[in-house]
């Protein structure tokens, strides 16, 4: 999914766009059942640019990819009416970087503990080392003024 230089500003900050041609996804609830818009399930993909599966790891592969070669992602997302996505969340709090698990409910504790108000994510970034840094943004609650510190 990608967003396009002629969306809105707002669409382009928040969604991850639309699907692209030739790439197929869906988003399924725990059962494997394809939600309505505006539900939040699992996504799912499949097309030329997903993987065809893990080098001399049949199990894996299995795990992530069905027979009909839909990859599940992890990833929490919902369409909207416009055929917009966002991911709202991840079904497991772990990312795989350079073959490393990385737990990010671990890594946003620091999140946690901010005493404003509002909506907070966190992750780690890329840096000279694989996920060596940590990025982290905080979306005040409306109202509040800007604090610095």
């Amino acid at each position: 999914m990608v967003t396009s230089p002629t969306d809105t500003p707002e669409r382009r900050v928040s969604s991850v766009g639309r699907v692209v041609p030739h790439i197929e996804v869906k988003i399924v609830d725990s059962s494997g059942m394809t939600v309505q818009i505006g539900e939040a399930g699992e996504i799912h993909t499949r097309g030329y640019s997903t993987m065809l599966g893990y080098w001399d790891d049949p199990d894996t592969t299995a795990k992530v990819i069905d027979p009909e070669g839909w990859v599940r992602t992890g990833d929490i997302g919902v369409f909207d009416e416009h055929g917009y996505g966002r991911i709202v969340g991840r079904i497991k709090e772990m990312v795989i970087r350079g073959g490393e698990e990385y737990l990010l409910r671990r890594d946003r504790g620091f999140l946690a503990a901010a005493p404003r108000g509002g909506e907070r994510a966190g992750r780690r970034r890329a840096g000279r080392q694989i996920w060596r840094r940590a990025l982290c943004m905080h979306k005040a609650q409306a109202g509040r003024k800007r604090e610095q510190g």
